[in-house]
Parts: C-alpha cells; sequence; structure tokens
C-alpha cells in the first residue's frame, strides 16, 4: 500500500539490448575542417567495452501502488572524431550532448586530443586495447571510456564548438584573407595552389578587417574550390581576379574590394587602389558601321532587388540558423516598387553584423550598379588593362565627361581587346558598421537546475471541493523565468519521501496591498477594497456569474472570495471597484417609458447593476444620470431591461447610455472567516493548483512536501537531498457556508 492508498504494483521488466547500434552513415564521410571557431557533428572512428549494468527498481505513485522493473543503462568506450587539426591543434569550446550543454567536452568525462603534430596515442587505449592504440596524428577527436548510452544502446547526438584554423579574431572567428590562403595553399585539405599564385591579400584583408567583416567556414562535405572561393568573395564585397601582370609567376590570383571609399576602423584602415590615369574618348574604340563607340547598356529593375535578408548561424543562438532584419534601400523602395532578393545563405557567418553588412553591400550593388558599358580598344598599348581596375571614359553621346569606370571584364581578339565597364557610383561598398549587437542566448543551458522555488501557500481546500473530502491545496511559483516546473514528493515522516506528481508552470500568487475590512455577503459596498499584488501570473475579469457560482474563486488571507473586476492599477490589481463602462458605448434598442430602457446585450455582462446607474453620454438627455432600480437579462433574447427612474425628456434614438455596475464580490465562502490584514497570502484557485489527497484518519499528522524544480525544457531536476521541506498540519476542511475556519500558511 501507498502512503496515501492505493493498490498493489505491477512487475514489469525492460528487454535487454545486446549490442551497441551504431549509424551506417558515419562511414566513409569527409574529415571536416573548421576555419575559424563553428560548431559540428562528431563522426564515431572506433568503439569497444560495450556493455549494460541492470537497475531494479520501484517508485511509488500519488493514489496508487508502486511498481517494480528492470531496467538498463548502456555503456561502451567511443572514440568520435572532430576533424583536421592540421599539426596546429583546435581548441576545444562547448559540447552538446542531445539537449545537454556542457562547457567543455572534459565535463562530460571526454579526453581531448587537438590533432597536433606530436599527438600520442590515448593512454587508455594503450593499456587495454594495445591493437587499437592509434596516435591519429593530425586529426582531433575526442574519446571517452565507460560512457554512457541512450536507453536505446546508441551515442545519440554528440555536436561540439570547434577553434580551428586561423581562429585569432575575437570570438574566435578567422579574416578572409587567412580562410582564403588556407583554402588555396594548404597542402593537406586545401588546394595545394602554390604561394606563387596567390598574390598578397593585404588589400582585403584592410578592407575587411576595417568593416568586422569575419569568416569561420565548418567545411563538413567535399565542395569545389571554386565555389568556396566564390561565396567568400561575395562576403567580402570582392572580386576574384587573374593577373597577367605580376612578374615571373605565369598568371596569380587576386582579391580585390569593390569599394572605392577609404575607411578606418577597428585598428585598420583601407586605402583603394588609385585609378589609373586612362582617359579614353572615342578615338580609342573601334567603330564598326554604324556602330558607337561605346554602347551602353542598363540591367532590367525587374532583375535588381532593392530588399535582402542573410540567413547564418548565430554563435550567440549555439549556432542556429537566424535571418537578418531585412535590409531595405528605402529611397529606391518608394520610387519604385518593393523587390526582395533571394535569401542568401552564409553559413560561415557567426555574426548578425558581419551579415548585416553584407545584407548592405549586395543590395546597393544590384540597385546602384545599373548602367555598363561595352567597347573594343585598338592597339596593344591597352594590354596590361584587367579587371578591378579603374579608368575614366570621355563619350559626349553618352554624356560621360571623364566618367570612372570599372572595368569588369577583358578579352583579346586578334589585336583588339573587348572590355567591360560598369559605373562607379560614389560611396558603394561603405556601409554604416553595423554594431555587434549579437546577444548571446539568455536560455539556461538544457541540464542546468534553476533552484528552489519560491515558498509555496499551503492551505485545506473546502470539503465538496475535494474529490474524496480532503485535500491540501498548493500554490507554487519560481522567481526564474526560465523555470518550467517542479515534481511534489510528501512524506509525514521526513524521510521516505514519495512522488505525488508534477506540475508545469506556476500558480497566481500574490499578497494583500492593504488590510480588507470584515463585509456582507454578497459585498456592494465599494469601501471593502480588495487589493491584491501578484508576484507571479495575471489576474482577468470575471462576469457577475462567474462570481455568483463561485467560478472565480480565490483565497485572500483567510477567507474564499469570488470576484467580478480585476482592475490593474499601477502596481496593484483591484478586485472590488467595478469597471466604469462594462457595456462601453449601449445604445438603447427599444425605450418603453422615460423610466424603462432595453439593450442589447453588447459586451460580456461583468458587473451587477441592481443599484447602479445609466449615464446618458450623448442626445437629448446628455449628462443625466439615474439609478437603476432593477434591471432583468433574458438570455434566451440576449437583452437587458433596466428600470430607473425618469428622464427629463423622453429618451429617442439619439441618446446614448452607458451602464455604471456596482461592485459585486461574494465572501466568506464555504464557512471561510471575512477580512485579512495587509500582506496575507492571495491565490487564485484555478487550474495552476497541485492537489494533495489525504485520508480523515490523517487529521492531526503533520505533512511534509519538498518540489524538485526542472527548467523549461523539463531538464535539470532538483536533488531531492537539496529541496527545501515545507510542511502544514493537517485539518478539518470547511465544510458550509459560515462555519468552521480556514486552515492556510506560507510554506515555512
Amino acid at each position: 500500500m501507498s502512503l496515501f492508498g492505493g493498490g498493489g504494483g505491477a512487475n514489469t521488466t525492460e528487454t535487454k539490448i545486446g549490442s551497441f547500434k551504431v549509424m551506417s552513415q558515419g562511414y566513409g564521410v569527409t574529415s571536416p575542417v573548421y576555419i575559424g571557431t563553428n560548431r559540428g557533428n562528431l563522426i564515431l572512428i572506433d568503439y569497444m567495452d560495450f556493455y549494460s549494468v541492470s537497475h531494479p527498481s520501484s517508485q511509488g505513485g500519488k493514489g496508487g501502488g508502486g511498481s517494480a522493473a528492470a531496467n538498463y543503462t548502456y555503456y561502451a568506450t567511443v572514440l568520435l572524431l572532430v576533424g583536421e587539426g592540421g599539426g596546429y591543434g583546435v581548441n576545444y569550446n562547448r559540447l552538446w550532448v542531445n539537449k545537454d550543454v556542457y562547457a567543455t567536452p572534459d565535463l562530460k568525462g571526454f579526453a581531448e586530443f587537438d590533432g597536433a603534430d606530436g599527438q600520442e596515442p590515448w593512454t587508455y587505449m594503450e593499456g587495454k586495447h594495445p591493437t587499437h592504440a592509434l596516435a591519429y596524428k593530425g586529426f582531433a577527436y575526442l574519446a571517452a571510456h565507460d560512457y554512457e548510452l541512450t536507453n536505446s544502446a546508441s551515442l545519440g547526438n554528440h555536436s561540439v564548438e570547434v577553434g580551428g584554423f586561423y581562429s585569432t579574431e575575437p570570438g574566435g572567428d578567422a579574416t578572409v584573407a587567412n580562410a582564403i590562403t588556407g583554402l588555396l595553399l594548404n597542402a593537406q585539405w586545401g588546394c595545394d595552389f602554390g604561394a606563387a599564385r596567390l598574390l598578397s591579400l593585404s588589400l582585403l584583408d584592410d578592407y575587411c578587417q576595417s568593416y568586422g567583416i569575419v569568416i569561420s567556414p565548418a567545411l563538413t562535405e567535399q565542395i569545389a574550390a571554386h565555389e568556396l572561393m566564390t561565396k567568400w568573395a561575395t562576403i567580402a564585397n570582392s572580386a576574384i581576379v587573374w593577373t597577367e601582370n605580376a612578374e615571373g609567376t605565369g598568371g596569380a590570383l587576386k582579391f580585390v574590394p569593390y569599394s572605392q571609399t577609404s575607411h578606418t576602423a577597428n585598428g585598420r584602415t583601407y586605402l583603394p587602389v588609385a585609378p589609373l590615369d586612362i582617359h579614353l574618348t572615342d578615338d580609342d574604340f573601334l567603330v564598326d558601321g554604324d556602330t558607337d563607340p561605346i554602347v551602353c547598356s542598363q540591367t532590367n529593375q525587374a532583375d535588381t532587388f532593392n530588399a535582402l535578408t542573410v540567413e547564418f548561424k548565430s554563435r550567440a543562438k549555439e549556432y542556429n540558423k537566424m535571418k537578418t532584419p531585412e535590409y531595405r534601400e528605402t529611397a529606391d523602395i518608394d520610387s519604385s516598387n518593393y523587390r526582395p532578393g533571394q535569401v542568401f545563405v552564409a553559413d560561415e557567418i557567426t555574426l548578425m553584423s558581419v551579415a548585416q553588412t553584407v545584407a548592405q553591400n549586395q543590395v546597393q550593388r544590384s540597385i546602384y550598379v545599373i548602367d555598363s558599358y561595352d567597347g573594343t580598344l585598338t592597339g596593344w598599348q591597352y594590354a596590361y588593362l584587367e579587371p578591378m581596375d579603374v579608368v575614366y571614359i570621355i563619350d559626349e553621346g553618352l554624356g560621360l565627361d571623364d566618367v570612372p569606370v570599372l572595368i569588369t571584364s577583358v578579352s583579346d581578339n586578334d589585336d583588339t581587346l573587348a572590355i567591360t565597364f560598369e559605373e562607379l557610383p560614389d560611396g558603394l561598398g561603405h556601409t554604416v558598421g553595423y554594431a555587434a549587437d549579437d546577444v548571446f542566448d539568455t536560455r539556461i543551458p538544457w541540464n542546468v537546475g534553476v533552484g528552489d522555488i519560491d515558498p509555496p501557500v499551503l492551505f485545506h481546500a473546502p470539503g465538496v471541493l475535494a474529490k474524496n473530502g480532503y485535500e491540501v491545496w498548493v500554490a507554487i511559483a519560481h522567481p526564474d523565468e526560465r523555470y518550467g516546473g517542479c515534481q511534489v514528493w510528501a512524506s509525514f515522516s521526513d524521510d521516505n519521501y514519495q512522488l505525488m506528481g508534477a506540475m508545469n508552470g506556476s500558480s497566481t500568487i500574490g499578497s494583500l496591498t492593504a488590510d480588507f475590512a470584515s463585509g456582507s455577503d454578497p459585498d456592494y459596498d465599494g469601501s471593502h477594497l480588495l487589493k491584491v499584488a501578484l508576484s507571479s501570473g495575471k489576474l482577468a475579469g470575471a462576469s457577475h456569474d462567474d462570481a455568483k457560482n463561485f467560478r472565480s474563486l480565490c483565497l485572500a488571507g483567510t477567507e474564499f472570495v469570488s470576484y467580478t473586476d480585476a482592475k490593474l492599477v499601477g502596481s496593484y490589481y483591484d478586485l472590488t471597484t467595478p469597471n466604469p463602462a462594462t457595456l462601453t458605448g449601449a445604445i438603447a434598442t427599444a425605450v418603453v417609458s422615460a423610466g424603462e430602457i432595453q439593450f442589447d446585450a453588447l459586451g460580456r455582462d461583468t458587473g451587477y447593476y441592481d443599484g447602479g446607474a445609466i449615464m446618458c453620454t450623448a442626445g437629448i438627455n446628455a449628462g443625466v444620470s439615474r439609478t437603476i432600480s432593477t434591471y432583468v437579462y433574458d438570455t434566451e433574447a440576449n437583452t437587458k431591461t433596466i428600470h430607473c427612474a425618469a428622464f427629463p425628456a423622453m429618451p429617442d434614438r439619439t441618446d446614448v447610455f452607458t451602464l455604471q455596475a456596482l461592485p459585486y464580490l461574494r465572501r466568506g465562502l464555504y464557512g471561510s472567516s471575512r477580512g485579512a490584514a495587509a500582506g496575507a497570502a492571495f491565490v487564485r484557485c484555478d487550474s495552476r493548483i497541485f492537489k494533495i489527497p489525504y485520508q480523515a484518519k490523517d487529521i492531526g499528522s503533520t505533512l511534509n512536501l519538498k518540489f524538485l524544480s526542472y527548467n523549461q525544457y523539463g531538464q535539470g531536476l532538483q536533488s531531492l537531498a537539496d529541496a527545501v521541506r515545507y510542511s502544514i498540519v493537517l485539518s478539518t476542511p470547511l465544510q458550509g457556508t459560515r462555519a468552521g475556519e480556514i486552515f492556510w500558511q506560507w510554506g515555512n
């Protein structure tokens, strides 16, 4: 039998699993490369020592017997690949195991191997499984023995925050220049392109650093290098140029920012390359028949966009995908129309500020670089011109008077050069300099607790409301917004606690801000004020019928009450002063006489009107008020008939009336004594109350309770030993109207 009554338990045995479940997708995958700092999944590369442990257990339940079961916990030795260490080693930060988060992998029992050149085999494996004791030089990995698996004997989801190559910038990001250098030149995981064929990236680095553009690519799948370079160049607002002008290289790559505006910030100064002193006229271009020397074309407006959102992996939000607020060029939207571009996905971006900069640069290039010019230069004196050079064009027919233009393409054809230019508006590539406004997720990790609840309010339920006639009701709240709920455990002896159940969320709890004087039931006297300051929850208004039938039941000190209005006044709720106009703007639908008026029910009736007032706010009787003598509410017709003293003039349809309700509060319910002092407990007795049954034989005994909190994810359960004990002496519950005394107390 359980402590609080109930039958016997059932015996169950969990089926034992005989082997470690390995996901086949883990075989043959790419060894990840982390540039900067990003989050990636761990890959199982070896395992052994699988075993299980049986845990016979029993547990009591609310109102019923216990159950006995044989459950199993599974363990194994596991080695999990992180990725390339590159001989230098990686840094480990946060570890995610299913929904749990650990500051570092070692807090979960993992040995950390960074993939440095001098990496030695795991000593545990050397001693127990020497044939598996590999050094894995150049590969970063995590290892653990006797590692607890899931209930299904699988590893579960594991991912880690890795500080990889070039993670030298604040927050662990990499510069774009360093990322490109690694991709092109690294002989282990890069292209081994050859240093001679990559020109200095100092110009690119100055531009990106001055604008705070940093990236953290996680290369977890095979991808063409040119795709990555194109993506990173777009992020950096730059173009990739193959130049033949690098002496002794036979051709080389360089990266040139589009911005022609100098900029200083973050300790770096960007100075764009000066325009060439070349001023091209019609005489420099080949004319074929009636063709103009320079042909101008414009991008179709439908092919441009004036708004853009960038999707990125936010470090502040545990590398979950986020989107920037849409960047909009409002001037262009106002003058033409709204044309959003396709969302730009950049998983290598981890900061909101970088993503916003990228969005602005792309939108501005789309809508402000419209004109392009094509022409064919004669003679080889211009053979050294290449994309991203700035020259000047003079063409009277096009209205170009020594206008700077940017070369975007050059192709040679026999003894001529076909060149395309684009216009060069001032200020492009000069963004506003977005603040580093990334706010780290304030949610606690999945497995971290929130501590003790606030002292609960423990009281006896009226006997007619308890299922078996005897219940303790408990109002529970917690000060932390990350609180999810709690388990409730009970004991008569302060040991051998039994789980009674769990309650999610908090009750509506507060205290009286002023003395609550004794009054009649029902109480129409507005001088008996019930004012409540809530520490948890909110109060909503209730109807007259709700109050009349105790459906808005509350505990105020030692008194059960039922209210209609709950008006928020500053920092407290007033439950006794009715709202001034419960049928706002009510218009008479029929006038029987100057003293009898019928209304449609225009809203929920939240007041008691017999003895209230009716005010004419507009019409021939405007400003006149009359006390209501009686009122009748027809539920079928949904009308209200009001009787009052006669108005000066016979009301007509021009008159607009507003009803003023009287206070209506049911008091001393279920025999509770009326009145309470300031500071007494207040509880809304609704569904957010935890109920504990007891029996008549338990009266006089002390019931001890503990409340084991858990966080908003249902994790981080508080231990029974750490939870505070609260007690209440069980008493005879209230049974009838104004008979007996309510027993209540703050938790102590």
